[in-house]
């Protein structure tokens, strides 16, 4: 008889879907059913993001939503489950009630979600590479409008290498340029990615749909080139407001549509919050290190715990290593103050004008990347 084998990603789902069936993970049934949506409580909560085999977009919101907000969630979520790429990403829902014994409101609390002036709120829990403590999860927040469209975007933003949500308008070809392009410091890559962009671009037939788009990568690499890694805020700030005014005909609004979905591929941050990116950086790490500028000492040494805590878990030794770099550098930032992170940058960027090894070179350019992920 002949064995059929499955993938690791189809067997964790099949075990995820399984476990609900059979009540070990428990759909909280106050909740509204979305097709497509698992309703979470703490339990199953929990249950899911320590499998650590799923991006998992978690929706918190009140129990019964409606109006325009739920319709765009609704549409997210059928055009999500049609688009390639998005295999291993789940939607969820955590319903918080209004009244009672208001369910579910301490694990909204948990992870700053319970002010109801911003439901829906979502949060994307991405696969780790090693097991942390709960109170350490840090999930991706979405700060965008909660257009159907905006949130396919912030998947596709928040989830690329690792995974590759194709969108109307983008070019796989071209998010592997684009990727990292905002952040490169070597200019003979730079303009490497442009000669590329350029050459598929202009292979493309004249007839082809996706060639304005692949036009439209050059425009914004070029762009970056004159105007810096700012240019794409401003340029996705600008097309949205343009959207937002209904004041353009359908055919301009599906243009700028595009074009949106082509910004999202160009990545205003360093690090992978998936684990991709620059090689080394880690997101847990990433998302203490944002702010941590201006955080008073007392805050920074609560963050140092944390992050000596997640550390600790890790088993892969790359994973491991990176992680002692993120703590050194906590330490000496708030042993030093803020200024150290740019002295500590133009002297490493001296160091790496010099003769070394390859090897070598690479440990201080993870370095540098990871002084990077530090903000204010």
């Amino acid at each position: 008889m002949k064995m059929v084998k499955f993938s690791s990603s189809t067997v964790a789902f099949v075990v995820v879907w399984a476990a609900l069936i059979l009540g070990q993970l428990t759909p909280a049934c106050e909740a509204v059913d979305v097709k497509g949506v698992i309703n979470l409580d703490r339990t199953s909560f929990e249950k899911l993001v320590e499998s650590n085999q799923f991006y998992i977009l978690v929706k918190f919101d009140k129990a019964y939503p409606f109006g325009e907000k739920e319709d765009e969630f609704k549409s997210f979520v059928k055009q999500l489950h049609t688009l390639p790429g998005t295999e291993k990403i789940l939607t969820t829902s955590v319903a918080v009630q209004d009244a009672g014994e208001r369910k579910n409101l301490d694990l909204a609390e948990d992870f700053e979600a319970a002010d109801e002036s911003r439901w829906p709120e979502y949060k994307l829990f991405v696969p780790q590479p090693a097991a942390i403590p709960y109170e350490d999860w840090t999930p991706v927040t979405h700060t965008g409008n909660y257009s159907a469209e905006d949130l396919l975007r912030f998947l596709k933003t928040n989830t690329y290498p690792e995974l590759t949500v194709s969108l109307p308008g983008c070019l796989e070809s071209m998010d592997k340029l684009a990727f990292g392009f905002l952040w490169v410091d070597d200019a003979a890559d730079i303009q490497s990615r442009v000669s590329q962009a350029e050459a598929i671009a202009n292979a493309m037939d004249a007839s082809d749909v996706n060639q304005p788009w692949a036009n439209f990568y050059v425009t914004v690499m070029k762009s970056v080139l004159r105007d810096g890694p700012g240019f794409v805020g401003e340029e996705k700030a600008k097309l949205a407001n343009l959207l937002a005014t209904n004041a353009v005909g359908e055919k301009i609004k599906a243009e700028i549509k595009h074009k949106l979905n082509v910004l999202a591929a160009f990545r205003n941050y360093r690090c992978s919050y998936g684990g991709g990116g620059e090689e080394g950086c880690l997101y847990t790490f990433d998302k203490l290190a944002s702010g941590y500028l201006s955080a008073t000492p007392e805050a920074q040494s609560e963050v140092i715990e944390r992050a000596k805590r997640a550390q600790s878990v890790i088993a892969d030794p790359a994973s491991k290593a990176s992680a002692e770099g993120y703590v050194k550098y906590l330490q000496k930032i708030h042993d030093q103050g803020a200024g150290f992170v740019a002295s500590e940058r133009a002297r490493l960027l001296k160091v790496m004008q010099t003769p070394m090894s390859e090897a070598k070179w690479q440990q201080f350019k993870l370095k540098y990347a990871i002084l990077h992920t530090f903000t204010s």
